[in-house]
C-alpha cells in the first residue's frame, strides 16, 4: 500500500518522520526512519534511553523499565501497516511520576502512535 511513497532511494534513508506531543512538563516524541525496506521507530521522552526493544515479535526490557508494552504494540502495528520488518526502541523517563502522570505520558505516546499511523495511511 505504501510502496509508491516509501521506496528506498540511492544512498539509504528516504524518509524520516518525526512527531512530538507535549503536555507540560512532559515531552514525548516518535521518529520513524526508513532503512531500505525496513524501518526503525524510536519512541522517547524526558531522559531518553534504551528502555525496551521490540523486533519481529521479540521483546527485550531490562529491569526496571516498563516501556515494553508500548514498544511491542508499536512494532506490531507498524509491521502490519508497512508490510515490512520494523524495530522499535522505546525509552521514556521522567523522575518521580505519580500514577496519574504515568497515564498522561502513556496517553501522549499513544497519541503519537495514532498520528504516525494516520500520516502513513494518508500517503
Amino acid at each position: 500500500m505504501l510502496d509508491k511513497t516509501l521506496k528506498a532511494v540511492k544512498g539509504g534513508i528516504l524518509q524520516t518522520l518525526w512527531f512530538e506531543q507535549i503536555e507540560s512538563p512532559f515531552d514525548v516524541n516518535l521518529t520513524l526512519y526508513q532503512l531500505g525496506r525496513d524501518y526503525l521507530a524510536v519512541l522517547a521522552g524526558g531522559e531518553a534511553h534504551l528502555g525496551a526493544v521490540s523486533f519481529e515479535g521479540s521483546l527485550r526490557v531490562p529491569p526496571p523499565h516498563k516501556e515494553g508494552p508500548l514498544a511491542q504494540n508499536l512494532e506490531k502495528e507498524l509491521a502490519k501497516l508497512l508490510d515490512s520488518k520494523v524495530a522499535v526502541i522505546a525509552g521514556i523517563h521522567f523522575d518521580g511520576l505519580t500514577p496519574q502522570e504515568v497515564l498522561t505520558v502513556v496517553q501522549l505516546a499513544n497519541q503519537l502512535i495514532e498520528r504516525l499511523k494516520k500520516d502513513l495511511l494518508s500517503r
